[in-house]
């Protein structure tokens, strides 16, 4: 088995600034001015990542956490969109889908 030489990504949640592995956080991604959920983490286009706590997911759905999210996506976001994607990560969570790919 063939040794990995360089470091698993770290990647930071935009609501609180925990830092993590990139498996172990949830990547919301912008690409042709479509947003949605990276489950597998490997579409291109800008991305933004959120951590698996509570606090993070209800704060998506907040006035500030839309302007967050839109900010760092660099993507103009609707608050529909960002209930949308609230509701879709809980989803993933529920079924046990997140950390896979």
């Amino acid at each position: 088995m063939k040794k990995r030489n360089k470091p698993y990504p770290i990647r930071t949640c935009i609501f609180c600034g925990q830092k993590d592995f990139k498996k172990n956080l949830i990547r919301i991604t912008c690409f042709q001015q479509k947003i949605g959920l990276d489950k597998r983490q490997c579409l291109p286009g800008r991305g933004a990542y959120v951590c698996f706590r509570e606090d993070c997911i209800k704060k998506l759905a907040t006035s500030k956490g839309v302007k967050r999210l839109a900010r760092a996506l660099r993507q103009p976001l609707s608050q529909e969109t960002a209930l949308a994607l609230r509701q879709e990560i809980e989803e993933v969570i529920k079924r046990g889908e997140h950390g896979k790919g």
